[in-house]
């Protein structure tokens, strides 16, 4: 092999794991829920200006702190992507954002007809639902103003289709 080609191998090699090593050249997944934040410490922004640009800024904000801290906010379920350029416009992070649905608020009450006084509670996703906790009531919840309870409808409608019975009275003999 020449002098020169060994020369080219070698500036190609060298050039091939300084692209490798680079902070821009490695992207991480940061994932968050709706209203939540994280904090993420970046090697290689010290005491520099930084510009971040955002994907979606509807899905996720970034914020610089102190101490090389950047802060990830999630806003709204969605994915979408952060590259983070310092004062001479060099990439010296990017990240892909990941909001998933919050777990907060997605739990459902399955109310059986034959236990009123209990309920079973699943929080539900949408790869499916787990099972949470059986909840039983010392007594049933009050019915809603303007319903009737179901036992007073019931008891109405069995008074009024009732057969009339006729008994006459019997003479001790």
């Amino acid at each position: 092999m020449s002098a020169i080609s060994q020369k080219t191998s070698l500036a190609l090699i060298v050039l091939a794991s300084l692209a490798f090593a680079s902070p821009a050249g490695s992207e991480e997944i940061v994932t968050l829920q709706p209203g939540f934040a994280m904090t993420k410490v970046v090697v290689g922004s010290e005491k520099t200006a930084l510009t971040a640009l955002i994907g979606n800024a509807e899905i996720a904000d970034i914020t610089f702190g102190p101490n090389n801290t950047f802060l990830f906010q999630g806003k709204k379920e969605g994915k979408t992507n952060v590259i983070v350029l310092n004062d001479r416009g060099a990439e010296v992070y990017q990240a892909t954002i990941i909001v998933e649905p919050s777990l907060l608020g997605q739990r459902v009450r399955i109310h059986n007809k034959k236990l009123i006084t209990g309920y079973t509670v699943y929080r539900c996703l949408p790869a499916g639902c787990e099972y949470i906790d059986e909840v039983a009531a010392k007594e049933p919840a009050p019915l809603p103003e303007g319903h009737r309870s179901i036992n007073s409808t019931i008891n109405s409608t069995l008074e009024s289709n009732a057969p009339q019975v006729m008994t006459t009275p019997t003479m001790p003999p």
